[in-house]
C-alpha cells in the first residue's frame, strides 16, 4: 500500500487575463499502515529486565573455592552485590542489554575485575590471587 498526498499551490494571477495554478503531486512510495517490525532485542528483554550473572570465585592455580568473596557488579541503572557461598558461587541480577563492572574482593586475595554486556544468564569465574 502507498500513500499519496497532494499539495495544492495556488499563486496569484500573472496578468488579468491569465491565471497560473501549479497543482503538485508528491508520492510517497513504501510508506505502510503495518506495524513496524521489531529488530532488536525481544520485549522479554527491555530496558527494565534483568538476567542472571553467577559469579564464581576460585584460588588461582588451585582452582579451590573462596566462600564469602564480595562481588558487585554496577551498571549505569543501579548495583547489585552479594557474597559467595561455600562452593564460591554467587547469583546476582543484573540490567540485561548494559554494560555492567564486575569487581571481586576478598580478605586476604587482590581483587579482580571484568566487564560486559549480558543479554542472558550467564557464569563468570574469577581466579584470585593471595596477597602477600
Amino acid at each position: 500500500m502507498s500513500l499519496t498526498s497532494r499539495l495544492f499551490w495556488n499563486l496569484q494571477p500573472l496578468s488579468r487575463t491569465t491565471s497560473f495554478v501549479t497543482f503538485l503531486t508528491l508520492t510517497l512510495s513504501g510508506c505502510t499502515s503495518a506495524a513496524p517490525t521489531l529488530t532488536g532485542p525481544s520485549r522479554a528483554q527491555s530496558a527494565d529486565s534483568t538476567v542472571a550473572l553467577t559469579v564464581q570465585v576460585l584460588i588461582r592455580g588451585s582452582q579451590e573455592a573462596i566462600p564469602s568473596a564480595t562481588a558487585v557488579a554496577s551498571s549505569p541503572a543501579r548495583s547489585v552485590s552479594g557474597l559467595t557461598d561455600a562452593s564460591g558461587r554467587v547469583t546476582l541480577n543484573v540490567p540485561a542489554l548494559q554494560s555492567i563492572d564486575v569487581e571481586v574482593t576478598a580478605p586476604g586475595y587482590r581483587g579482580f575485575g571484568a566487564s560486559g554486556t549480558l543479554q542472558s544468564s550467564e557464569l563468570w569465574t574469577f581466579y584470585l590471587e593471595r596477597s602477600p
